[in-house]
């Protein structure tokens, strides 16, 4: 279908229906694709209603592994604003707070058992350590990385 503009008796351009169409089609879809390479870096959505498994632990360049079936776990409440899990020995929990890439934990309190493993009671300090000091994490290919004064933590979704 063509259409003719026309100011003051005379024709101005012509213009097809379709062309219009597929002009704002396009433009259309380079926006949207301009918009999804623009994501935030964090997703909150991610970080809360997930049970977060820890894989490594301290020196962002020389991670320790956390022990295999004593993983702590971590998870957030976005409606509490609480997180909270088990420390790989004592259970734990605390107030969080969010602002964009930022995240701090309020005083978190656990439990105060100690284990026969050695090992296990080095892994669990080490994490309310590190978690006392957080001050940011991201979230990439379903992995979170917390990272404070005191090292980093990484987790794996469970």
């Amino acid at each position: 279908m063509e259409k003719t503009i026309v100011s003051n008796g005379s024709a101005i351009a012509r213009i097809r229906t379709w062309e219009v169409i597929a002009a704002i089609a396009l433009i259309g879809l380079v926006v949207l694709t301009a918009l999804s390479c623009t994501s935030p870096p964090n997703d909150t959505v991610k970080l809360e209603g997930v049970t977060w498994v820890l894989k490594s632990y301290g020196e962002a360049a020389n991670p320790t592994q956390a022990i295999s079936g004593h993983q702590p776990t971590l998870t957030f409440d976005k409606g509490t604003m609480k997180a909270g899990g088990n420390g790989g020995v004592n259970g734990y929990g605390g107030d969080y707070t969010l602002d964009g890439n930022k995240l701090k934990f309020g005083s978190i309190v656990h439990t105060l058992m100690a284990s026969t493993n050695e090992a296990l009671n080095i892994q669990e300090s080490a994490f309310f350590k590190i978690m006392d000091s957080a001050a940011s994490f991201k979230i990439e290919a379903g992995q979170l990385t917390i990272s404070g004064s005191e090292g980093i933590l990484v987790f794996s979704q469970k």
